[in-house]
């Protein structure tokens, strides 16, 4: 999945690759399907919204460091989540567990990973490198989409 969250024309808009296997880089046509519309992106359904985009990564050295400064703006309605994209790349989320590439927790217990279904304004957003296989930069983007 890649969400789109600039541009006149495409801006706030989801995306997932379609082309069937095998791809080669550089030689096989890529095509991707729209499927969402985000809020104000001229869908006739909104069922997301990105209220917290282009934040700035911290730099992560290793497992459970902080992916970004403060938490995070909205907590989700029953039933909701949080998707989280990494310069516009989807990364999963933990569901309570540390074997994603990324897990909300309460600040006060940052090694203690929220379940989807318990994720709160104000928690914090917790990068596993090792799962992610590659650390954040500062030159790095997050983007969360609150599925309201």
């Amino acid at each position: 999945m890649v969400v789109v969250t600039e541009g006149t024309t495409n801006g706030d808009t989801g995306w997932i690759l379609v082309t069937d296997d095998p791809i080669t880089v550089g030689v096989t046509t890529l095509t991707f399907m729209k499927v969402f519309p985000l809020a104000g992106g001229g869908g006739t359904t909104d069922a997301l919204a990105i209220a917290d985009k282009g934040i700035t990564a911290n730099a992560t050295t290793s497992d459970e460091d902080a992916a970004m400064a403060g938490g995070i703006s909205i907590t989700p309605v029953a039933n909701g989540m949080v998707l989280v994209f990494v310069n516009g790349l989807g990364v999963e989320v933990g569901d309570g567990v540390k074997t994603k590439e990324c897990y909300f927790a309460d600040p006060a217990t940052p090694s203690v990973p929220r379940a989807i279904a318990n994720i709160q304004a104000g928690d914090s957003l917790r990068w596993m490198g090792s799962v992610a296989t590659y650390e954040l930069a500062p030159t790095d983007k997050i983007d969360l989409v609150y599925v309201v």
